[in-house]
């Protein structure tokens, strides 16, 4: 059956209307495209410069609150119909319109659908606009400007629906098919913002070319009925030309991100392309992550919600690392209650979880030490009802070391806080008591200092050794005359191994020391002891540090408070928090037990999660203890630990954040290097290969003294360490791990200024420069906006609220994107970075541009430069080597994505801090050449990103 000829469109061909009504089509056709071009051009502008940043990262933040799976998957579903769902249904759609007989409503399809195919490629490759950072799914490769998929939607659904409802009578049915396509065209449109792979602008763009090319196709088919069809074809590829012309013949001079002024002075990066000269290689999905530390209960619940996860996991990183904040508040865990104590009707003693698969965990307790006793350290212990005395840790006696006790000597350090007299200490023992002990005096100053080492001796009294003591409480003259000393010490070497209160049913509450108090002062001609404190009002009272604190504890010493919680594992890693990769683990070794250690990992293992690697402790330098103990407990949890699974790697020591190494009292061969000490003991024992990698913390500024110019040590700092520690003897082939990272130890300023972007960019950068393994940036949560000394500022890579709300973004954030989804590429394997070097230096030498080059899986050559210069932008040009020594350079599409102080500016403005603009970064396509400059915006990060033509 064949239609009659009509000169009415496609919409009204089986309908009649009045002439007016037809010219009124036209008109609106006409206006209709007149505007929408007019808009276009005016978001177009407004995107090449820069003004719709603001706008499409408050849309972005706004529709991505509301992620969830579920969501996730719907949107993913969505998007498919504005794809290959599309072309689907439009392949569909021409046949059964041809099957029928409606060759016009299917010529109306062809040349819609090839409209749109040329106004989106012409419209993408002239404006050349970078992608954005997606929340979802892998990066589009195509460009951005504007979406496709909203283009496509509109002209195919729109013109579908108007080609179905002029043969529907029926009122109801015509508004139903309407409202669902439009509601369709919308929804795909959000699904694009939602899974990140375009800016609301470019979705507004999509829209407004669709409309455009409609209107115009409405227009010439009105024009058809008074024009020959030859004219006809003439137009509408006169109008498609045109059209492109106008929507981007503005781009045409623009490309942002090259610049060739041959006046301006032009730097340049060299870089060392040679395959025989790679610096270091790494895999970002096992070298590049963040840590979760120690939260509330409250916390716990929200952060591993699913929009919290799914914002934390936003910011690039890859795998995660658990950091024990109990053992660094000398507390000892449960990583279960599931479990039995070793005097199980006191509820008491020794601790070992349970590894039967019962209730998930959702939260570990940490629990206090009795025999903490009078010890302090440089952090709050964990505080709890049942303080007694001081008790040395039993694993550190012969009965579980199998060495002599003297080779692991058990000490008190009484600092008595300033120069005082001293020549007689009273000592209240418990058992066991030491039968052979000394008692010392410091000779210099800074005896507890091993960040920058301790200046001065220990000097026994003149009277200081005894032997054979019985215990008790004991005054002793340890000198005629008074000596002038800060630091008093007690070093135990040999013990009564009498049992303690606890009984003797349990060997370890017999072995090692135990003391109820320690007094240092005077003892005149008569026999009266005075204490030694700095006034009568008893200010400034003695601080007492010891070397080992016994991990015994009851049920009631729990802190259950909710204020201070780890997360359960089984929450851990199924929550997502984790990014479906291998975890970093820790156990407890100076508070805990081998045995709990081993039945923990035991218990995760047999749930299936994965770990990639297991830190033994937390921070034994900030406890000052001896590389030498914390050795011998090494060796003994890695034997549990092992017989668990023989492939576990495990590690340690977990340093606190330090630029030096760790100096401390010399031993008997006068060596003071904490890590060569424990690397020697581990190799006198034969036990090296149980050191899989070597873990530290890096915090290199003191928080209320950052300044701008500390920027300029950070690369330095930090090759610096990681050659200390091989200096110290670590072997070649064991990794060096950065498990804590941020730019200071206590809340600072800078921290979400754009000086933190900058130093995070060099941090990242250099470590690897300086041949480390595995990073960890800190923390992936969010967390809220406090006062520091040096003004208001986030933890965390984000602005939020006491309840975890998150209502804005860091410049930490941004910089994790410009890392983790710019410069590498997750998931896509082993990444080669070669050396790269600048010219650009200030007066006085320093650097002010730094550069770090990686070669990725993909093929593309990525270089991370960051401009540190807070007042000026620079131009580089880019030089490749290869092993001929050719000079090279890029070649093809270039991606230039910059951050820096023109996306992001901190409002210091109290509790209501927070960043305007807020990002995003600017990305741009720009075409590689020899002599192609690029623009380094003052105190930013660029990434350039392509290939090299001969590499």
């Amino acid at each position: 059956m064949n239609e009659s000829p009509s000169n009415l469109p496609p919409d009204f061909e089986d309908l009649t209307r009045p002439t007016l009504f037809e010219e009124t089509i036209v008109v609106a056709s006409l206006v209709l495209a007149v505007l929408s071009l007019l808009l276009f051009t005016w978001i177009a502008d407004s995107m090449e410069h820069n003004r719709t940043q603001s706008f499409d990262l408050s849309v972005r933040t706004a529709v991505h609150q509301y992620a969830s799976p579920g969501l996730t998957k719907a949107m993913f579903a969505i998007t498919f119909l504005g794809g290959d769902g599309l072309v689907l249904a439009a392949f569909v759609s021409l046949g059964l319109f041809l099957y029928f007989h409606r060759r016009r409503a299917a010529l109306w399809l062809v040349v819609t659908f090839a409209g749109a195919i040329f106004l989106d490629l012409a419209l993408k490759y002239g404006f050349h606009r970078a992608r954005p950072t997606p929340f979802f799914g892998p990066i589009p490769r195509t460009y951005s400007f504007p979406s496709g998929h909203s283009l496509f939607s509109f002209c195919f659904y729109g013109v579908l629906a108007g080609l179905l409802v002029v043969r529907i009578r029926s009122r109801a049915a015509r508004i139903a098919i309407w409202s669902a396509a439009t509601v369709l065209i919308l929804a795909i449109g959000l699904s694009r913002i939602y899974l990140g792979v375009h800016y609301p602008s470019d979705v507004i763009a999509g829209y407004l070319t669709g409309t455009l090319w409609v209107a115009t196709m409405v227009f010439l088919d009105r024009w058809r009925s008074r024009r020959k069809r030859n004219d006809v074809n003439r137009a509408v590829m006169t109008t498609l030309v045109v059209c492109v012309i106008l929507l981007s013949g503005r781009h045409a001079s623009a490309q942002s991100g090259v610049e060739k002024n041959p006046t301006a002075r032009v730097g340049t990066v060299r870089v060392d392309a040679d395959p025989k000269h790679v610096l270091n290689s790494f895999d970002p999905d096992r070298a590049l992550g963040s840590s979760l530390d120690v939260l509330s209960r409250a916390g716990i619940d929200k952060v591993h919600s699913p929009h919290i996860v799914q914002e934390s996991l936003s910011a690039g990183w890859g795998p995660i690392t658990y950091r024990n904040n109990t053992e660094l508040r000398m507390g000892a865990w449960h990583w279960t209650e599931n479990g039995t104590w070793s005097d199980a009707a006191h509820q008491s003693g020794y601790f070992t979880g349970s590894t039967d698969l019962k209730d998930p965990t959702r939260y570990i307790l940490a629990y206090a030490l009795p025999h903490r006793g009078f010890a302090t350290s440089g952090d709050a212990p964990v505080p709890g009802p049942n303080l007694s005395y001081w008790k040395s840790n039993p694993y550190l006696t012969s009965r579980f070391t199998g060495e002599s006790d003297a080779l692991h000597p058990q000490w008190v350090v009484v600092d008595l806080r300033t120069l005082q007299s001293v020549n007689a200490v009273r000592i209240a023992w418990e058992s066991p008591y030491a039968v052979t002990y000394q008692v010392e005096y410091w000779e210099g100053k800074d005896a507890l200092d091993f960040d920058r080492g301790p200046d001065g001796r220990w000097k026994v009294f003149s009277s200081g050794a005894i032997k054979n003591s019985t215990g008790g409480t004991v005054t002793l003259k340890l000198s005629d005359a008074p000596v002038s000393t800060q630091f008093v010490r007690v070093l135990m070497t040999e013990s009564s191994n009498t049992c303690d209160l606890h009984g003797s049913s349990d060997i370890r509450n017999c072995v090692g020391y135990a003391i109820q108090s320690i007094d240092a002062g005077t003892l005149d001609a008569g026999g009266a002891f005075t204490n030694a404190v700095l006034d009568a009002k008893g200010n400034l009272q003695p601080t007492f540090c010891a070397s080992s604190i016994d991990p015994w504890h009851s049920a009631t010493d729990a802190r259950d408070d909710g204020k201070y919680q780890h997360t359960g594992f089984d929450l851990f890693f199924t929550s997502g928090i984790t990014n479906n990769l291998p975890a970093m683990i820790p156990v407890t070794m100076l508070y805990g037990t081998p045995e709990d250690a081993a039945a923990q990992i035991a218990y995760i293992e047999k749930r299936g999660y994965p770990i990639s690697y297991i830190e033994m402790g937390e921070e034994p330098d900030g406890k000052h203890a001896m590389p030498e103990d914390y050795a011998a407990l090494y060796l003994q949890w890695a034997t549990a630990l092992h017989k668990v699974d023989p492939k576990l790697k495990l590690g340690g020591p977990i340093f606190e954040g330090v630029n030096e190494d760790i100096r401390l009292w010399p031993d008997a061969q006068g060596r003071t290097s904490w890590m060569g000490r424990f690397v020697a003991y581990l190799k006198s024992h034969g036990r090296l290969a149980d050191l899989s990698f070597v873990s530290f913390e890096h915090y290199p500024f003191e928080a209320c003294t950052v300044k701008w110019e500390s920027l300029y040590a950070e690369p330095q700092l930090m090759k610096h360490i990681l050659q200390v520690w091989r200096d110290d003897g670590v072997p070649s082939d064991v990794p060096l791990m950065i498990t804590e990272d941020h730019l200071a130890a206590e809340l600072t300023g800078p921290m979400s200024t754009m000086f933190s972007a900058l130093w995070l960019a060099d941090n990242v950068g250099s470590f690897f420069e300086g041949g480390g393994a595995v990073f960890h940036h800190s923390p992936i949560q969010p967390q809220g906006v406090q006062n520091s000394c040096l003004g208001w500022a986030s933890w965390s890579n984000f602005v939020a609220d006491n309840d975890y709300n998150i209502t804005g973004y860091t410049a930490l954030y941004f910089a994790a994107h410009m890392i983790n989804l710019e410069w590498v590429q997750h998931r896509s394997g082993t990444h080669q970075l070669f050396p790269a070097m600048t010219d650009i230096k200030d007066e006085q030498g320093n650097v002010l541009v730094t550069s770090y080059a990686v070669h990725r899986p993909d093929g593309d050559w990525s270089l991370m430069l960051v401009n540190r210069d807070q007042s000026k932008a620079h131009n580089v040009q880019v030089e490749f080597s290869g092993a001929k020594r050719r000079k090279l350079s890029f070649s093809g599409p270039v991606k230039v994505t910059t951050f820096g102080s023109e996306q992001y500016v901190w409002k210091d403005e109290g509790p209501a801090s927070h960043a305007d603009p807020d990002g995003p970064p600017m990305a741009t396509v720009v075409t590689g050449s020899p002599q192609g400059t690029f623009v380094l915006p003052k105190a930013s990060i660029t990434v350039l990103r392509g290939k090299v033509a001969g590499l």
